[in-house]
């Protein structure tokens, strides 16, 4: 029990260090604080940038994790089998899905600025999503490869890892696209647009060629269902942001701590859910509500770590925003809303892979893609909900 203790505070400590640099993404937000008032539908757009981002490279890690756990793809033999290969061909055929569906959401968002913001709002996305989830899918098989060949659980240390790369270059690619289409001229603006349509027919292309019906059919079914839900749920989220985008703008240092704030959250529910759907897999633990429930309980080791790194955090927004004299304020306001969300994150892991795995489903397809999302949404309310009562 004590090395399983140690091993688990060792694993997620290394895999929550990860989500400290996500404050490089929010270092890259804040450099655009001061467009926030002008342009509202910036900090709007941004959750949908970062949860369709996430729950496709969610989706693809979850699958990835489960399939070299329990042996269907071989981390010396990536090349060969056709598992691998038909989950990448349906991450292809979601990220199409997921761009078309978010390009027209975002256009709903920024229309609130005017119409010109509902196109400047589509561009960014299109230019933002697409390049972003082909950048991380080698980055996963890294990550998830070098877990196993080191005696790491993959469940563990892949999503924590990923999703902050992810989110780095989501920032970084989206401040690059809002300097691109926010200032350029409409010449430049057709020609982003004749890419965008030259990575759709790219990717079909891909999809056509690395297509596998027994895997990839049920992946592209069941995703594209977990992945929809997680795009129309951040799109609340970025009212919920917009909502308190002055105070934002105001006080940077939260706004710097604000991904890596959203990332460790979602992290937490994630290791728990996808910790849960390989015991489930592999037949460690039965689909019962009681046995699932006190699951939590066998891996404290992870608690700990993440409330250690959520204090961090919380120091790191509060020197940021007032400096060392004001470090309490801001770190009650991190810690609280990290707190509360990663609560009610964690049960809603453990119901929905018990829920999927009753109904003869892939959990993987799941779990961490509606997670993901509503730990965006539950974590900027709790966050909204402190800053418009502690002004």
């Amino acid at each position: 029990m004590k090395e399983e203790y140690e091993k688990q505070l060792k694993e997620s400590s290394l895999a929550f260090s990860a989500g400290f640099l996500d404050v490089l993404a929010g270092l890259i937000i804040s450099s655009v604080s001061s467009d926030l008032v002008s342009n509202p539908w910036i900090i709007g757009v941004l959750p949908l940038v970062l949860t369709v981002s996430g729950s496709v490279s969610g989706l693809f890690a979850g699958n990835l994790s489960t399939m070299i756990n329990v042996g269907t793809v071989r981390v010396d033999r990536l090349a060969s089998g056709p598992h691998l290969k038909g989950l990448i061909a349906a991450v292809i055929a979601l990220n199409v899905f997921a761009a078309m569906i978010g390009g027209g959401l975002s256009f709903l968002v920024g229309l609130a600025s005017g119409f010109t913001g509902g196109i400047l709002a589509m561009n960014v996305f299109i230019l933002t999503f697409p390049i972003t989830s082909y950048l991380t899918m080698p980055l996963t098989i890294v990550i998830a490869s070098i877990s196993y060949r080191r005696g790491w659980d993959p469940d563990v240390m892949t999503y924590p890892f990923l999703s902050t790369l992810a989110d780095i270059l989501s920032c970084g690619i989206y401040v690059l696209s809002l300097s691109f289409v926010i200032s350029a001229d409409s010449r430049a603006v057709l020609i982003g647009e004749i890419s965008n349509a030259g990575l759709i027919c790219v990717s079909i292309l891909l999809f056509l060629v690395l297509y596998d019906r027994p895997v990839s059919l049920r992946i592209v079914r069941e995703g594209a269902a977990s992945v929809l839900f997680p795009i129309l749920v951040a799109s609340c989220t970025g009212g919920v942001l917009r909502s308190v985008n002055e105070m934002l703008a105001m006080e940077k240092g939260i706004l710097v701590a604000l991904p890596a704030l959203l990332t460790m959250s979602g992290d937490l529910g994630s290791m728990i859910g996808s910790l849960l759907t390989t015991r489930l897999a592999i037949g460690t633990i039965r689909p019962e509500f009681l046995d699932t429930l006190s699951f939590p309980l066998r891996v404290p080791g992870i608690f700990l770590s993440y409330s250690f790194s959520l204090l961090l955090v919380g120091s790191l927004g509060g020197v940021l925003s007032g400096g060392s004299v004001d470090v309490l304020g801001p770190l009650l306001k991190i810690m609280s809303s990290g707190l509360l969300s990663s609560s009610i994150l964690t049960m809603l892991a453990l119901t929905t892979a018990v829920l999927t795995f009753r109904k003869g489903l892939n959990p993987d397809n799941f779990v961490i893609p509606i997670e993901s999302s509503l730990c965006d949404l539950i974590t900027s309310l709790s966050l909204a909900s402190v800053l418009l009562t502690f002004p």
